[in-house]
């Protein structure tokens, strides 16, 4: 995959960049102008959070396992995101007041360790900003198991509904201030 073929999928149907401005600006929000933020951006897949929360005055930190995506999010961004799973990584005390978590959830094998440990990663009143499938969404009850849909065997472990994700969230302590459904069916 190339910059340009990622450029030209979210041209035909742009996903990618408008959940990324659009979750990093309510983000910004609750973060209630607060000034020189960081972001950790796990699983950066192409760089589309990344480049959102820059263009927003972040100071980012990207991580992503993916060695091909990580090709094309250097191409786009300038900078090669920390080539490791999130628990391989140190941060030597660097804390973020924004973390994102885009498409990750779904494929780890822990969530809640996933999120624990994000949660010694955040800044006093810091926000995790969540992007996942949504199990109940009316795509998945009309496409199933079909590629476009988000029952992804093997890639997805785990499956959550809104609710799910909030209690799941509630537990590790976190207080849940708002979710949004998008669906987006390619023409």
């Amino acid at each position: 995959t190339t910059l340009s073929e990622v450029e030209e999928k979210e041209r035909l149907c742009p996903s990618g960049s408008l959940d990324a401005r659009r979750i990093v600006k309510k983000s910004e929000g609750l973060l209630g102008g607060r000034k020189n933020l960081k972001c950790l951006d796990i699983g950066s897949g192409y760089g589309y959070y990344s480049a959102a929360a820059i263009e927003m005055g972040f100071d980012v930190t990207a991580v992503n396992p993916g060695a091909w995506e990580n090709d094309v999010f250097e191409a786009m961004l300038g900078f090669r995101p920390i080539q490791r799973s999130l628990e391989k990584v140190h941060f030597n005390g660097c804390r973020f007041d924004l973390v994102i978590l885009s498409q990750v959830l779904e494929h780890v094998l822990d969530p809640a360790g996933m999120v624990e440990t994000v949660e010694g990663l955040l800044n006093p009143n810091g926000v995790i900003a969540i992007a996942t499938p949504n199990i109940d969404s009316v795509l998945v009850k009309l496409r199933g198991t079909r590629d476009d849909s988000c029952f992804w065997v093997p890639e997805h472990l785990n499956y959550f509904s809104a609710k799910g994700l909030w209690r799941l969230l509630s537990r590790c302590g976190f207080e849940v201030t708002g979710t949004q459904m998008v669906s987006r069916i390619p023409y």
